[in-house]
């Protein structure tokens, strides 16, 4: 027999078997699908499972078969088949389909091991969103295996109740501001005294027949942003103001705040300058973004998308800025979480905000988290969740690495020191570790929340002495939050003293250090605007060391005044320098305390 007849047979043959292989497999195949449209989901398993009987290199029975289970709500049995499929067919979407499947699964582990996979593959078709995938997976694997410590307390009834209670804020006096939703979303107050809450009440010079909600309010209490919605213009938000003892009507604040789209959630800085709010405006990351606009010169201004680091594709909300006015809170659905919206902090660092922290299990859960603030000391925190069905507000002590900066209040008054009456003056407070103005403003009370850190506090006003001290808050006052400083300025007349609080020198030397220059342009500023006014500049010390020791040293500290003064532009003909030891105490030397009170430089006012 020809031998080339023999193998074109063969060859033949093998073609006609293969193609009724392909025939009866893809019949089975086209049954089980057809069962499967129709409902007939047991049927169409069972016309699988007959097939890969004969079959079980077919491996678009498997892919059907994990379907199957899978719209069953049997996720477990449909990882088998698909890796069988994956195994037969090396089509790369099914790593991610198994992926997907031990995600639902909360077997994050593994869901992270199989979208791995799929992108080296190299055949990934978002990849993008497969990595970010794999950074949820990671960080819920990690979060549930180790939950941060947290024990929330419900708000009594007085405050929660039947309807939904969210959005929390409270002033430095300890009144918490929150939304209402009974018939109308309406911002309701509670004060709390002896660590009890009183009845919440509605806040009615806010509240109208449209919804009102989302609130912030100063740490004084005297100014509230909130949010107003109504179906003809959409969600605004307004402003009011506490003076001469009542609110004033609401205003809606001007562009660039407020426009034709959705604008809410306010946060104002503690200093008052700085409004964050969301928007879903055009220019943004995603659908909501948290938005920054500043307050200069009685204008809104300087409007700005907070960024990457905050900003995502989906929607941030909610900012809290603590009164440290560099620890940011707020919510996300898209940064890696634990499903619905997670509270997330991030610290401005060097002019940046840094990647978002999610604040962990099992303060974040697979429900929404809506709002989280943070006493000025750091340490509590109050937030709106769903854990009891409701969104009600909750307290709970924050974990330490959490925390913001502790913070204090610097709260007081100006008064003119011969009437006794209120005064406006130019009040300044300046972070003296970094020589930058931390609040500025002309008033005659303050309430002022103040970071760690050592700061120098000015009160000054034309045709009156200025008053100048330091104070550091490191220690954060021993748990106390609130620092009181009166100040009274005088009517400028002869013989008048001012001291000097933050005039520094290194140790028995009378050197000047770099945080004095800060109290010494105020010096200068002082003299021009007085330009008639000749000044005695006087030294004194403690009274470690000896009389002629401290004599020489008191007396070449206020020549290094003059020195400064004079190079500034400032006549030496209007200067006079003497320095006396130690022998006008103002306090006792038997204490640091009243060494330190002793160590000083004072100006007295010769002649106006």
């Amino acid at each position: 027999m020809n031998t080339f007849k023999v193998k074109t047979l063969t060859i033949a043959l093998i073609v006609v078997l293969m193609t009724t292989l392909t025939f009866a497999q893809q019949s089975l195949y086209r049954k089980a699908v057809k069962e499967f449209t129709l409902g007939y989901v047991d049927k169409a398993l069972q016309t699988i499972n007959k097939g890969l009987s004969q079959y079980p290199d077919y491996d678009k029975f498997y892919y059907l078969k994990a379907k199957i289970y899978y719209q069953r709500d049997n996720k477990k049995m449909a990882i088998e088949p698909l890796k069988k499929y994956y195994s037969l067919s090396h089509n790369p979407l099914a790593l991610s389909e198994i992926g997907y499947i031990y995600f639902e699964l909360k077997n994050y582990k593994l869901a992270a091991n199989y979208f791995t996979k799929y992108i080296e593959s190299g055949k990934a078709q978002d990849t993008p969103g497969i990595q970010h995938m794999i950074e949820i997976a990671l960080f819920r694997d990690y979060a549930y295996s180790h939950p941060v410590p947290y024990n929330a307390q419900k708000l009594p009834p007085s405050i929660n109740t039947r309807w939904d209670e969210y959005f929390p804020d409270i002033s430095a006096r300890g009144k918490l501001y929150f939304t209402r939703r009974a018939q109308n979303e309406d911002i309701y107050f509670s004060q709390k005294k002896q660590n009890n809450w009183s009845k919440a009440e509605p806040f009615k010079i806010i509240n109208t027949r449209a919804q009102e909600g989302a609130c912030s309010i100063s740490p004084d209490g005297k100014v509230m942003i909130f949010t107003r919605c109504t179906e003809s213009d959409g969600c605004d938000l307004f402003i009011t103001t506490h003076k001469d003892g009542k609110w004033t009507t609401p205003q809606r604040l001007p562009r660039p705040i407020n426009t034709e789209y959705w604008e809410s959630q306010p946060c104002l800085s503690n200093n008052g300058q700085t409004l964050y709010f969301v928007s879903s405006r055009p220019g943004g990351k995603g659908k909501l973004d948290i938005w920054a606009v500043d307050y200069i010169a009685g204008k809104w201004t300087h409007l700005r998308n907070l960024g990457d680091s905050i900003n995502t594709s989906g929607n941030e909300m909610s900012p809290f800025l603590h009164f440290d006015n560099k620890t940011l809170y707020f919510v996300s659905d898209f940064h890696p979480g634990l499903g619905g919206y997670d509270i997330f902090l991030s610290r401005f660092v060097q002019g940046h905000w840094t990647k978002p922290m999610n604040l962990g299990y099992p303060i974040n859960t697979e429900k929404d988290d809506v709002r989280m603030i943070v006493t000025a000391l750091g340490d509590t925190a109050l937030f709106s969740s769903q854990l009891g069905g409701n969104h009600d507000i909750y307290l709970f002590k924050l974990y330490k690495k959490a925390r913001p900066t502790p913070t204090l209040f610097l709260v007081g008054s100006c008064t003119n020191g011969k009437t006794h009456k209120p005064l406006k003056a130019q009040i300044s407070i300046i972070n003296l570790d970094n020589n930058q103005v931390y609040y500025k403003n002309n008033i005659d009370s303050f309430l002022i929340s103040i970071p760690m850190g050592n700061f120098a506090f000015y009160a000054e006003k034309q045709g009156y002495t200025f008053e100048s001290k330091n104070f550091s808050t490191l220690d954060t006052n021993g748990g106390k939050k609130f620092v009181y400083v009166n100040i009274k300025l005088y009517p400028i007349e002869k013989n008048l003293v001012i001291r000097l609080h933050n005039i520094f020198f290194e140790t028995n030397s009378y050197l000047l250090k770099p945080e004095s220059y800060v109290e010494l342009k105020k010096v200068v500023r002082f003299l021009r605007n007085n330009p008639k006014i000749a000044v005695e500049i006087s030294g004194h010390t403690d009274s470690i060391g000896t009389y002629e020791y401290n004599m020489q040293l008191s007396e070449k500290r206020a020549q290094a005044v003059a020195d400064y003064l004079i190079k500034q532009g400032i006549g030496p003909d209007r200067l006079q320098v003497k320095g006396y030891g130690f022998t006008r105490p103002e306090a006792s030397n038997r204490t640091e305390k009243g060494r330190q009170l002793n160590r000083r430089v004072e100006i007295k006012i010769l002649k106006i």
